[in-house]
């Protein structure tokens, strides 16, 4: 139904050209724009408790049309799409088998009025892609925090303090943390450090995209 409703040559998801596209969601101007702004590959500066951070994407045009349309569109047919470049994001990260990967999580409230959790959606796909074991209820959101979008950076912290819980026996296990955007690092450090506190032995996020001036810095093995 949402490819019947929202067909790839339809509506640019990147710009909202409704000249169409040739396939797979953007125009051929956007399509151009994106693969200027690649970052797969690359180990990013994480926040600690996260051990390490990668992603497919700067957030910048046409990125921030392909995000809103999955979280809010919804054109949750966009996460297969999505996943399939941050699938070949962490290529090079060499992850062994047995990494478990987990979405960032959403109130269940919230959860209900938007019919989904699009960081589910992505994990999954995600997983199914690089042959991965996938646990979507592995953490909760405890209360329904104000939207981290619109807070700001010292905000966003204490919005989320103490608000991820863990429901799954991660003790010992390597997790591969996925969410859309990673901003300020505070949603991906506050559930690293549930993970973390409930037993994980290492942490690493995945997303779509990143915001700011994240530093590259050469890419090595998940440990």
């Amino acid at each position: 139904m949402d490819r019947l409703i929202f067909p790839r040559t339809a509506v640019c998801q990147g710009c909202g050209d409704l000249s169409g596209c040739d396939g797979d969601w953007l125009c051929a101007a956007c399509r151009a724009r994106l693969a200027t702004l690649w970052r797969g590959g690359a180990l990013q500066r994480p926040v600690p408790p996260l051990d390490g951070f990668v992603c497919a994407y700067a957030y910048r045009q046409p990125v921030p049309g392909l995000v809103r349309a999955l979280k809010y569109g919804p054109v949750t047919a966009l996460a297969g799409f999505m996943a399939g470049d941050m699938a070949r994001a962490c290529a090079a990260l060499e992850i062994a088998p047995d990494v478990l990967v987990v979405p960032a999580p959403m109130h269940p409230r919230r959860e209900r009025k938007r019919g989904y959790n699009q960081a589910a959606l992505l994990s999954g796909a995600v997983a199914a892609l690089l042959g991965l074991p996938h646990d979507a209820r592995a953490l909760l959101k405890r209360r329904n925090t104000r939207q981290q979008a619109r807070l700001g950076p010292v905000e966003r912290r204490h919005n989320l303090e103490g608000s991820v819980g863990v429901r799954s026996d991660v003790r010992g296990r390597r997790i591969l943390l996925v969410d859309d955007v990673y901003t300020t690092g505070a949603t991906m450090s506050t559930c690293a450090q549930a993970l973390k506190d409930a037993g994980a032995a290492t942490v690493w996020a995945l997303t779509y995209a990143v915001a700011g001036n994240q530093p590259d810095d050469e890419c090595p093995p998940m440990p």
